[in-house]
């Protein structure tokens, strides 16, 4: 039996400079939250939708640089990485940022036949670095013999998306202590994210 997970919130930096391009977009949405008129349910809860979304991938784009130096310390330790986000944005500057380590993806961009490649590739240990959607992966198994480290470089609402990514990782067959970073700005989203994630 192995000790349960080790869990590890980390706080990273944010490029405000991010936020400020957006915030017209986001005070107009707010606008339509906040109204009182009952007749507009529809439409606050469609601004409500559209501004999270918003915020959360602002969220990720202002600290996907600092994740991916985060993400490069443990890779140059010599450790193997499944590295968990949202959006393509974000995953485009983790692999430009990290290019050096070529980076595969398993998302919900590609193909059947591109996922099981990279699935492949990352178990034999051809690559150390795999970034993974946060929803994708059903059915995954065997990267628990081949890694030990997560890290979640955005976040989901749901904790049970977090837990199922670990248990990509942390499950049968696991011979060594799982490290999951969370990595959290102090910025954008993750600020009430994480209260609500705990």
């Amino acid at each position: 039996d192995l000790p349960p997970v080790t869990k590890i919130a980390h706080t990273v930096d944010t490029d405000l400079d991010v936020f400020s391009k957006l915030e017209g977009s986001a005070v107009a949405l707010a606008r339509v939250v906040m109204r009182h008129n009952e007749t507009w349910r529809g439409e606050k809860m469609q601004a409500a939708g559209e501004f999270d979304a918003l915020m959360r991938q602002a969220t990720g784009i202002a600290k996907a640089p600092y994740v991916a130096e985060f993400v490069r310390l443990l890779l140059e330790s010599g450790e193997s990485v499944v590295l968990f986000g949202w959006h393509r944005e974000v995953y485009r500057i983790w692999q430009e940022r990290l290019a050096e380590f070529s980076p595969l993806l398993y998302t919900g961009t590609e193909s059947p036949t591109e996922k099981a490649n990279a699935e492949a590739q990352f178990k034999a240990r051809n690559r150390k670095l795999l970034i993974m959607s946060l929803r994708s992966g059903a059915g995954v198994d065997g990267l628990q013999k081949v890694c030990r480290t997560v890290v979640f470089g955005e976040l989901d609402w749901a904790p049970g998306v977090h837990e199922q990514c670990l248990g990509r990782i942390d499950r049968d067959g696991q011979k060594d202590l799982v490290m999951s970073y969370y990595m959290v700005s102090e910025a954008g989203a993750d600020p009430i994210m994480s209260e609500v994630l705990g």
